[in-house]
């Protein structure tokens, strides 16, 4: 995802899995880069069910007032692992 001059992304993902462990993984791998003054890149996912959820996203912030973010939710019980960290 690219974001130019004072322009404003978002990428927004909802994911419901099975519940049961081993049945369903998540793994999301987002970059994006803000190349503009004053560019915003956002994230927001939110899951629920997946055995495994893996999220990693990045911004690279290349202009002055450049802004990233990243919200998440992750729903997890029983068996269900969850790791998620941003760069």
């Amino acid at each position: 995802m690219i974001a130019r001059r004072s322009s404003m992304q978002r990428s927004r993902t909802s994911v419901r899995g099975t519940g049961k462990a081993g049945a369903a993984f998540t793994i999301r791998d987002q970059r994006g880069i803000c190349l503009g003054i004053t560019s915003k890149i956002s994230w927001t996912q939110v899951e629920v069910g997946s055995a495994i959820t893996w999220k990693y996203p990045s911004v690279v912030l290349r202009s002055d007032d450049s802004i990233g973010g990243f919200y998440s939710v992750a729903l997890t019980t029983h068996c269900q692992q969850g790791n998620t960290e941003t760069k």
